[in-house]
């Protein structure tokens, strides 16, 4: 009876089914890199034609954000600076003027004749408005005299102020006299 089948005797199992093969580790990369690659180029995009529309045609077409995009694109406005700001009131506290003696010819108890040119500079930091001509006066004082008024006009050329002032004859200045000089008065036409 060894030959006969036992009744306790269990089937064999049945062979296993095969493991479906696994994709290579390159290709999973490689799909992953593609799809970073086609997002980035989607942002990119989009941003280039919300940023190309600033010309004010209605006619284009609003870019409207993809289905598949998780944040809707939102459009910041910013305020673009003022670059032409220019300081349009001077005052006389942005100038100061000062004296080049050019000539002193003394003659003894008389005193001398002093001819002086007139230096202007500009302390402000904002620039004159180069389209304005801005006038501005001062008055040399010479001891023991009335003060002597001169007016300047000034315009603005690039960064630097130009400006064409006389040489000022003074006579009868003592020999040990300090000149001095202070501007009074802006006006811009």
């Amino acid at each position: 009876m060894s030959d006969s089948l036992n009744e306790n005797t269990t089937p064999p199992m049945p062979p296993k089914p095969p493991e479906a093969p696994k994709p290579p580790l390159k290709r999973i990369i490689a799909g992953a890199a593609a799809g970073a690659v086609l997002l980035v180029a989607a942002t990119v995009g989009v941003t280039f034609l919300i940023m190309s529309d600033d010309d004010g045609d209605s006619s284009k077409a609003e870019p409207t954000p993809s289905s598949t995009s998780a944040e809707p694109v939102v459009e910041e406005e910013t305020e673009e600076p003022d670059i032409d700001l220019y300081n349009e009131d001077p005052s006389p506290e942005d100038f100061e003027v000062d004296l080049k003696t050019m000539r002193r010819s003394c003659f003894n108890s008389y005193g001398c004749n002093v001819t002086v040119q007139p230096e202007l500079g500009y302390n402000h930091i904002l620039d004159l408005d180069p389209e304005a001509t801005v006038s501005v006066t001062f008055e040399i004082k010479v001891p023991g005299q009335p003060a002597h008024i001169e007016t300047v006009d000034l315009s603005t050329v690039g960064d630097s102020v130009k400006y064409s002032a006389p040489s000022i004859l003074l006579s009868e200045v003592p020999s040990s006299a300090k000149l001095s000089a202070k501007i009074t008065e802006v006006s811009t036409y």
